[in-house]
């Protein structure tokens, strides 16, 4: 499913991210958000492109009050799909990075901010870490991770629990190419994530 080709514009498009900055403006800040979403942990009956497209505007809503004074120079939305805790059971993860040069956002802040306006709705689990890093860390931060597509796949060829829950169309998400965010993006109340 995730092929070589795939993977290489999603290597090439972290490289030229990672550009944004100059040499000299190293290291940035980097705030990585998710939220993941199993059938096991999620309130909802099934995950589809209308429930990720949702989920991801209300992560937004959520960033863009605690980023609005923050000097955000770009963010990223991606979606991974990782073998759960149980088999069978896969994580899909939805995950927003925003970099910039001395962020201050409070990721406690953003965490219970999410607990209260997203999963208390939906469910699933949430987490939010702030790093400093170098140009290479960044560029390998950004690169979504699918190294579980195929067992995906599988699973939900063999298992009708699954193939309820993550719909057909999840795999376009998943599928998908990573969506960059400029900082206009990040603090516009008008920009609407679609998939």
């Amino acid at each position: 499913m995730t092929n070589n080709v795939t993977k290489k514009k999603d290597i090439m498009t972290s490289f030229i991210l990672s550009d944004v900055f100059k040499e000299e403006e190293y290291p940035v800040d980097l705030v990585d958000i998710s939220i993941s979403l199993t059938r096991n942990n999620s309130k909802l009956d099934k995950l589809n492109t209308f429930v990720i497209e949702g989920v991801v505007n209300q992560l937004l809503k959520v960033v863009r009050q605690h980023s609005m004074k923050q000097p955000v120079k770009l963010g990223t939305i991606s979606f991974e799909i990782w073998t759960g805790f149980y088999d069978g059971d896969h994580e899909f993860n939805i995950r927003v990075v925003l970099v910039g040069k001395k962020l201050n956002i409070s990721s406690k802040a953003i965490h219970n901010d999410l607990e209260k306006n997203i999963v208390n709705e939906t469910g699933g689990l949430t987490e939010v870490k702030s790093k400093t890093v170098d140009k290479t860390t960044l560029q390998i931060e950004l690169i979504p991770l699918n190294v579980d597509l195929i067992s995906y796949v599988k699973a939900r060829e063999k298992t009708l629990k699954e193939k309820t829950f993550y719909t057909d169309d999840v795999l376009k998400a998943l599928l998908k190419d990573m969506t960059i965010l400029s900082e206009e993006d990040i603090k516009d109340p008008l920009y609407k994530f679609e998939l």
